[in-house]
């Protein structure tokens, strides 16, 4: 797979997370948290979210962005907390608009976490 976008020329896997951001394969765990950040930001955003599970995925996203990045913690912790995170998002879905969405995003952020 070859990705162009402005001049860029990424090949492998390659996620569009959180508006602008892009994650690959060799994506620090510093670029992961980041991301994260702003998938808090989107699900701050989603109003029609019942309000208990807009502050705990919040909080749970929050600590996988702290998480990812203190090396010692291990990754399939981490990737069990996004694949937490991804489940519930996909609950979700009929809910809040664009919680299928996120949680596919989370899938694949949790997939990059592995490839570490």
């Amino acid at each position: 797979m070859v990705f162009n976008q402005g001049g860029w020329n990424v090949q492998g896997d390659v996620y569009n997370t959180a508006g602008d951001l892009i994650l690959h394969k060799g994506s620090s765990r510093e670029d992961i948290a980041e991301a994260l950040d702003g998938v808090r930001a989107e699900i701050a955003a989603m109003h029609d979210l019942p309000e208990d599970d807009r502050r705990a995925l919040e909080r749970e996203v929050e600590t996988a962005a702290a998480e990812t990045k203190q090396p010692d913690v291990p990754k399939d912790q981490i990737e069990g907390r996004l694949e937490r995170i991804k489940d519930r998002l996909a609950a979700l879905d009929g809910v809040a608009a664009g919680a299928m969405s996120l949680a596919k995003t989370v899938a694949g952020i949790a997939a990059l976490i592995v490839a570490l």
